[in-house]
């Protein structure tokens, strides 16, 4: 049979740094046997993790090529494709979900609710900047209610994300921030900046939210 683990980390868990750090490696090493991991791969570079894998015999629970998926689909299409993924997992199914990497599905919340506004919130304000800023909490809802599920269905949900240029009243400052929405840092039980280390292979981990 299929072993089945206990993680002593449950929850939300979200994954960012440079390229080449090891995020999918860090994602995939969470504990849990590649029989019981799904792993959704929306990264080019996620597939040579997979095949390495393969090559050694394992095999994930399940593998969805997200890229490929996604490939000239606009933004609601995108979103329908990620929630029937979502929607098609049964809960106890897996001991762990690993996006990799969360960015393009969540930028699909907000054209869902711009869309169809009164879908989510019968009154917005009248002035259309008010309104905007509404819409945009609005989609932060949304998406907490999407991994809220996800949680339903998997223990372990670990998302991934790149980095990105700060942007401060649409100027850029220089800095880079995890390319991920306000909705990650809430809602996360653990956050980890993977970073280059100078001194070795293994990565320099830091953590933005530790497990309470």
């Amino acid at each position: 049979e299929t072993p089945t683990t206990t993680n002593p980390i449950t929850g939300l868990v979200h994954t960012c740094g440079e390229h080449d750090t090891g995020k999918t490696v860090f994602a995939l090493s969470c504990g849990a046997h590649p029989s019981r991991i799904a792993f959704v791969d929306d990264d080019i570079k996620g597939r040579n993790t997979v095949n390495q894998l393969r090559a050694q015999g394992m095999e994930f629970g399940k593998h969805v090529d997200l890229t490929a998926a996604f490939r000239e689909k606009r933004e609601i299409d995108r979103h329908n494709i990620g929630l029937e993924l979502i929607n098609g997992i049964e809960p106890g199914q897996y001991d762990a979900l690993v996006w990799d990497t969360w960015s393009s599905f969540e930028a699909t919340f907000y054209p869902v609710v711009a869309k169809d506004p009164k879908r989510f919130r019968e009154f917005y304000a009248p002035m259309g900047q008010i309104a905007s800023g509404e819409r945009w909490n609005v989609s932060f809802q949304y998406e907490a209610q999407v991994i809220g599920d996800m949680l339903k269905r998997v223990p372990l949900v670990i998302l991934t994300s790149h980095l990105k240029n700060e942007n401060v009243n649409g100027k850029q400052t220089g800095r880079m921030i995890p390319d991920a929405k306000k909705t990650l840092n809430q809602k996360s039980n653990f956050r980890v900046w993977l970073r280059h280390n100078p001194d070795g292979p293994e990565p320099i981990g830091l953590v933005l939210k530790r497990p309470v």
